[in-house]
């Protein structure tokens, strides 16, 4: 056996056990990202979330100060934060019976009425 050969066979044989260990981390890692549950929940600013649900800051500002949507400001920060995850909440409509499946707004309504009545869930 060569000295080449020698030196393979000994790397090989310590190399085996840190394969074996990549391995396992590698599809654990592959399996954390199959698991949506597994991860943590985006948080978003207003901007964003204003952005995501296609309504001005004024309705997410007015929206998280009324307690429509679940969120807080953390110390040290001037602007609320949320998650994906209450947006998401936020917009469905209401389940309660003897509503229809969504609230309606008047168009003709300004932007404080239209919020006032987000807030109250009239119809």
């Amino acid at each position: 056996m060569s000295f080449e050969d020698t030196l393979a066979a000994l790397l090989d044989e310590r190399i085996a056990p840190l394969r074996a260990d990549l391995e396992r981390v590698v599809a654990e890692l592959a399996a954390a990202r199959r698991t949506p549950a597994a991860l943590p929940d985006e948080v978003l600013t207003v901007a964003e979330g204003a952005r995501a649900a296609k309504v001005s800051t004024k309705t997410i500002r007015a929206a998280c100060a009324g307690g429509a949507l679940q969120a807080r400001k953390p110390d040290g920060c001037a602007e609320w934060r949320f998650t994906r995850a209450a947006l998401l909440a936020w917009l469905q409509p209401p389940s309660s019976p003897g509503r229809g499946p969504a609230m309606r707004l008047d168009s003709e309504a300004g932007p404080r009425q239209a919020v006032a009545k987000l807030l109250r869930g009239a119809r």
